[in-house]
C-alpha cells in the first residue's frame, strides 16, 4: 500500500477494502502441520472405531512424530466435525422387546409360588454338568 501524504494508513485500508472486495487475503494463524491425508486417515479410523477418543488420536499423532498438543488435537477434531459427547445411558430394549416382556408378564401373572419354583431364570451361561 502506497503512502499518501495527509491520509492515514487505516483510511487507505478502509477504502481498499471497500473498492476491491474480490482481492484475496492472507489467512491468519499458523499453518497446520497435519496433512489432509493424515486427517482423512484419522477420520476413517474414528468412524470405524479403531480410535475412540481424542486422547487416542493424540497418542497416535505423537507416535508418528507429529508435534501437537492435546488441546490442538481436540480443536482439529472439532474442525473435522467430531464433537465430544457423553454417552446416553438407556436400556438396550426396543419397543418390540418391551411389548414381548409385557405380554409374557401378563401371561404369567396368575402363577402360584410352586409354578415359580419350577421356573429357572438364566443369563444363558453354559454350564457343563
Amino acid at each position: 500500500m502506497k503512502r499518501v501524504p495527509g491520509v492515514s494508513r487505516s483510511t487507505l485500508s478502509k477504502y481498499k477494502d471497500l473498492y476491491t472486495p474480490e482481492r484475496t487475503r492472507g489467512h491468519a494463524g499458523r499453518k497446520t502441520t497435519i496433512s489432509s491425508t493424515t486427517k482423512n486417515y484419522l477420520k476413517r479410523e474414528l468412524v470405524n472405531g479403531s480410535l475412540k477418543t481424542a486422547k487416542s488420536v493424540w497418542s497416535y499423532l505423537n507416535s508418528i512424530r507429529h508435534k501437537i498438543g492435546y488441546f490442538g488435537t481436540v480443536k482439529m477434531l472439532h474442525n473435522m466435525g467430531f464433537n465430544a459427547q457423553i454417552k446416553k445411558k438407556k436400556p438396550l430394549l426396543k419397543k418390540c422387546h418391551m411389548e414381548a416382556r409385557l405380554k409374557w408378564a401378563k401371561a404369567h401373572k396368575n402363577w402360584t409360588e410352586d409354578d415359580w419354583r419350577r421356573m429357572v431364570f438364566s443369563d444363558e451361561t453354559k454350564i457343563n454338568v
